[in-house]
């Protein structure tokens, strides 16, 4: 297996984990804080931010060596899964004004590639 493929699988993965993040920070902005040596702690948020920043140096990792054009179908692949994913996880409904969205980053990422 070539390396390139191992960092296109990175990729891929980054953004997995930064749509699972934000999900997370969403479900997080609407649960209680915890006090911990005089300091408010929410885990979901904080899992949300640590999930961001691993997928950004993820992104960073694997733009070093996967074309810029291919990063432009696989980046835009988080605004499909974040509403996806609050779809099945959080039981928000789509709108018409979200999934004509969702086809438009589809769309323009398809003709961004050519």
């Amino acid at each position: 297996m070539s390396d390139s493929y191992v960092y296109y699988l990175v990729a891929y993965f980054a953004v997995l984990i930064s749509s699972t993040a934000q999900v997370l920070l969403k479900v997080g902005v609407q649960k209680k804080t915890y006090r911990f040596l005089g300091i408010e702690f929410n885990l979901y948020v904080l899992f949300g931010l640590g999930g961001l920043f691993a997928a950004l140096l993820l992104s960073i990792k694997a733009m070093g060596v996967v074309p810029l054009k291919d990063m432009t179908l696989i980046v835009p692949a988080s605004y499909v899964l974040v509403p996806l994913f609050s779809y099945l996880f959080l039981k928000e409904q789509f709108s018409n004004k979200k999934i004509l969205g969702m086809g438009f980053i589809v769309i323009g990422s398809f003709v961004a590639y050519l």
